[in-house]
């Protein structure tokens, strides 16, 4: 579908999102849907034809500038003219002129669709281009490394905030098994080529010994020992030219670039048990947001201050020394752990298109397992550490929020010695595109993950990658609608839902039949059929019998082509269409060690039988009165298998196929249910 269509399909999109936000707004100067449509029109309209003349990198530079305006307009901070562009005596682009009553006013649900729309950029990708300034740049802060360390290391020992939480972190256990779920490799697809990696590995001695002594020291002996002996049995088969890690890019949105240092296999597997743990520590942590980006944000939300800063770092991972990051980890574990960690993350090269053997002259890769939750701990230490500088002792300071590299304070002292911290590590703030708010109204501006907010409100566009995808599947609309609620662009006691006018009767029945499911919507129409609250609850216990059946039925049929590829010539077959090099031994199940394709393949199995007890008694238990959800939609579920080319990725909360698999379960059931009792409620022809 061209860009046109799609633009016409998202207009659509965002008039139904317009009129289900208006059932909160009385205002009488809100924005018309006329209106709405007419800027949209007009825009997008210049938009295509600037695309057209111009090119992309012309039309993302004005657009961007656009959109920076716009926001400014907003949230009342400087602003220029925008140079060699139509823009009225103020200055203020033409394009928002017919808009700018709206941008400066109150209405915020209007502005947030607005602001959507000159987000409509973000439409454009770019060649993928690789820039390894960040990563080969040597140091460059204003102090010694190796002086500020001992400072740091200093802090660390003395700080009682770091002493509680050293008593109170989570057991350091090792995994009990191989990692089925990573997908990509730097040899290929990273389960079936975890031999090839094997041999990368063992012939980096360096490397070799680094992580043979890291996983004696957590207990976890047992992978180096099943990668050494993936390595003997694959040796001889000819394998050239393999590598521990290389760097991939991949083109997004607005026209950037995300870089991913891909590691090997056994790096991995040998990083999953520090990983998790980490991950556990950033949970306990009261300002952090890993876990609930919505919480972060509405708890700045709810900050009233006369200054407030969001610090825009620029390559944060590839510039905050990774010997900081060692030194935190020193003092939570122990030395020896810290070291050899530094030496599998920090010093291995990298295979890239522009040098062969790329380094990481001060931070570290980020797609390495523990490498973004170690750069996450360090951050927070380091505004512990600002917090100390500037009062003088070490009282517990709670007046900021972290997610990763995203930062907001919310004191003036200990935000400018943060800043100087950076500063003084070699760590760049961008002061172009952070936000700093000082002034005694205490209506602070800030932006944190991808989120901007002005005054207790928030003003941040809907993404467009959202809106491309619910233009194109009523999958995706839900997620959709699950965004304007979770963000509340639109109130979640709005039950009767506008739905898109492009939709067939049939498409809408099936929207409102997901929506009603996961508690998003609630049709006038259903509700007038439902006799009282009890049928609709037997509904609901019906569709959990029916989805589960179904599920039933899903797993048999894995399960059958789990079969396959274990006792039959399946997997070779795949091997040899894949290009992959394997002997008999290499696969097979006679050894005292299985390739990782044969663990994940039997562990897969040992989980779905684990499964299949609660989905099977589940109609019974319902039955008795129990009040039970369904277990949840499990990756075991949704294991794509080596023929499908996915290689056993663990699908995301949003991932798109886990969305697909879960709706198309719930109008299964539906179409299935509409033959009894209840049916005619859902399914009226």
């Amino acid at each position: 579908m061209k860009l046109h269509k799609y633009l016409k399909r998202i207009k659509e999109v965002l008039v139904t999102v317009l009129k289900n936000s208006k059932h909160l707004d009385s205002h009488d100067n809100g924005l018309t849907i006329q209106e709405f449509e007419s800027f949209f029109d007009t825009y997008t309209a210049k938009f295509e034809k600037t695309l057209r003349c111009n090119g992309k990198k012309y039309t993302l530079n004005l657009f961007k500038e656009i959109q920076d305006q716009s926001i400014r307009l907003v949230t009342n901070e400087e602003w220029s003219a925008i140079p060699f562009h139509k823009s009225n005596k103020e200055g203020i682009s033409l394009l928002l002129v017919p808009i700018l009553k709206h941008l400066r006013g109150k209405n915020y649900r209007d502005i947030r669709l607005l602001l959507t729309v000159t987000r409509i950029h973000e439409s454009i990708r770019t060649k993928a281009v690789l820039d390894l300034n960040p990563i080969i740049a040597e140091y460059n802060g204003t102090t010694d490394l190796s002086e500020f360390d001992l400072m740091f290391r200093k802090f660390l020992n003395e700080s009682p905030r770091t002493k509680t939480l050293k008593s109170r972190l989570p057991k350091l256990q090792s995994n009990d098994r191989l990692i089925g779920r990573i997908r990509s490799g730097p040899n290929g697809q990273a389960i079936l080529t975890a031999h090839y990696d094997s041999i990368a590995v063992v012939n980096d001695t360096e490397l070799h010994n680094s992580i043979k002594q890291y996983n004696l020291l957590l207990n976890q002996g047992w992978i180096t020992s099943n990668m050494e002996w993936c390595y003997s049995q694959s040796k001889d088969l000819g394998i050239d030219n393999t590598v521990t890690g290389k760097i991939s890019l991949a083109s997004e949105r607005a026209g950037k670039t995300r870089l991913f240092a891909i590691v090997d296999y056994w790096t991995q597997n040998s990083l999953q048990t520090l990983h998790d743990w980490l991950m556990k520590i950033l949970k306990s942590l009261p300002c952090d947001s890993t876990f609930d980006q919505n919480r972060g944000f509405e708890r700045i939300l709810s900050v009233k201050t006369d200054w407030m800063a969001s610090f825009d770092i620029t390559k944060f991972t590839d510039r905050v020394p990774v010997m900081l990051q060692s030194t935190v980890l020193e003092y939570y574990t122990h030395h020896d752990l810290a070291f050899y960690w530094e030496k599998i993350i920090g010093t291995r090269g990298f295979l890239s298109k522009l040098i062969k053997h790329v380094v990481w002259a001060v931070g570290q890769p980020l797609g390495a397992l523990s490498s973004w939750a170690a750069c996450t701990l360090l951050h927070h230490h380091l505004v512990w550490f600002a917090s100390y500088l500037h009062f003088g002792d070490h009282r517990p300071f709670k007046s900021y929020e972290i997610l990763g590299d995203d930062i907001v304070i919310w004191h003036k002292g200990v935000g400018l010695i943060y800043a100087d911290l950076l500063n003084k590590i070699g760590v760049e703030i961008n002061t172009s595109k952070s936000k700093s708010y000082e002034d005694n109204k205490r209506e602070p501006i800030f932006e944190f993950a991808r989120r901007i907010a002005v005054n207790g409100n928030e003003i941040t566009g809907i993404p467009y990658d959202l809106l491309e995808a619910s233009s194109k599947s009523i999958y995706s609309f839900t997620e959709l609608i699950n965004y304007s609620v979770e963000t509340k662009l639109i109130s979640k006691e709005r039950r009767d839902l506008a739905l898109p006018d492009y939709l067939s009767p049939k498409g809408r029945q099936y929207l409102e039949i997901l929506l009603w499911e996961r508690d998003l919507g609630h049709p006038n129409w259903l509700e007038n059929r439902f006799g009282n609250a009890s049928e609709e609850i037997t509904l609901l216990n019906n569709f959990r019998i029916e989805i589960a059946k179904i599920r039933l039925e899903g797993f048999q049929e894995l399960i059958r082509k789990l079969d396959e590829l274990v006792y039959s010539s399946d997997l070779e077959t795949n091997l040899k269409q894949a290009g992959v090099a394997y002997s008999d031994m290499l696969i097979g199940y006679s050894s005292t060690y299985y390739h990782p394709i044969i663990h994940a393949l039997n562990h897969t199995g040992m989980d779905m039988y684990d499964v299949l007890p609660i989905l099977e008694s589940i109609e019974e238990r319902l039955r008795q009165g129990e009040i039970l959800e369904l277990p949840e939609l499990t990756s075991v579920e949704y294991l794509p298998l080596p023929y499908q080319n996915a290689y056993f990725e663990r699908p995301g909360e949003r991932n798109p196929e886990r969305l697909r698999k879960h709706s198309q379960l719930v109008l299964t059931a539906a179409e299935r249910l509409k033959g009894t009792v209840n049916g005619f409620i859902l399914m009226n022809d």
